[in-house]
């Protein structure tokens, strides 16, 4: 009857030679919990409720798989506005229209 074990050899990385590891000390802090203010943001409150408002407004868009024309037809809003939001450009709109923006969106179906 043949032998189940295998035979042990070393692997690849076994017979590679040690590398040496350069280490780098990096500074860090602890965040006060909002990135805008540890920037130093003029406006850091407004900025966190924007980024806030579109995360939600992002998962809506997906949820109702929205195209960027279709984003800015329901939202009342310029295409070339609408698609600068969806990458990420919160400050071509005010905090209060993206508030109606996302009650909209969240409202339908």
């Amino acid at each position: 009857m043949p032998s189940t074990t295998a035979k042990t050899s070393k692997s690849a990385v076994d017979a590679m030679p040690p590398v040496k590891l350069r280490v780098q000390k990096i500074e860090c802090f602890v965040s006060s919990g909002n990135v805008f203010a540890d920037l130093g943001l003029r406006n850091p409150e407004s900025l966190k409720r924007k980024s806030t408002f579109m995360m939600q407004l992002m998962k809506e868009i997906r949820r109702l798989k929205l195209s960027p024309s279709e984003f800015a037809a329901r939202m009342d809003l310029p295409v070339e506005k609408a698609a600068r939001m969806r990458l990420g450009h919160f400050d071509v709109i005010a905090e209060r229209r993206m508030q109606e923006c996302l009650e909209k969106l969240s409202s339908e179906k």
